[in-house]
């Protein structure tokens, strides 16, 4: 049976903000956030500026949606019933899998973490929705890990992984022999007490 109308405008409409997304990623990752323009998105998407603005308010409101892709981020695989420190051990696997990806998006990371350091407005709507992918990922990892083992609740276990990728990674773009496979699959383990 054919889409109906407005079935299938809304399939446009997603796979149009997933190539605008994708396209944004590809050129703030190369030229950073001010340097590229919203004609050199559209220009890497295949679309015009006014699909952009079709789908997202402003170039900022873009950026974020860069930063909430799912597959941005670190995609570990953990085990059912497996011991905590072997969870933590694949978080760090995960880490390290995901480099070559952080390598290539570190202009971009650079550039949003400064960005949202000098623009409290923005500081706020990344606030609120980092809370909530923050429940959301806790949520995913439950599970695979519980509180008891780690000490503390899932929520305040994702912050925390989070801050300690994003350190060995950022440390790792600046000293990459200081910072070896070894050391970061090690710092996620000792999350696991001795």
């Amino acid at each position: 049976m054919p889409d109906s109308p407005s079935h299938s405008s809304s399939g446009k409409r997603a796979r149009t903000r997933a190539r605008l997304i994708e396209a944004a990623l590809k050129v703030i990752g190369e030229k950073g956030f001010h340097a590229a323009t919203l004609d050199d998105i559209a220009t890497e998407a295949g679309v015009t500026k006014g699909a952009i603005y079709g789908n997202f308010k402003n170039k900022e409101e873009l950026f974020l949606a860069i930063i909430e892709l799912p597959a941005y981020g670190v995609r570990p695989v953990f085990r059912l019933g497996a011991p905590l420190k072997e969870q933590l051990r694949r978080f760090g696997e995960g880490v390290v899998a995901f480099l070559p990806t952080a390598e290539k998006r570190g202009v971009l990371f650079s550039e949003f973490q400064r960005y949202i350091q000098t623009h409290p407005e923005l500081r706020k709507i990344v606030d609120e929705r980092n809370r909530e992918l923050v429940r959301r990922y806790a949520g995913s990892l439950a599970p695979y890990f519980r509180e008891d083992e780690l000490d503390m609740p899932l929520e305040r276990f994702v912050v925390i992984a989070d801050a300690l990728l994003d350190g060995l990674i950022a440390q790792r773009f600046v000293t990459p022999s200081a910072v070896p496979d070894d050391l970061i699959v090690a710092a996620f383990e000792r999350l696991a007490g001795s």
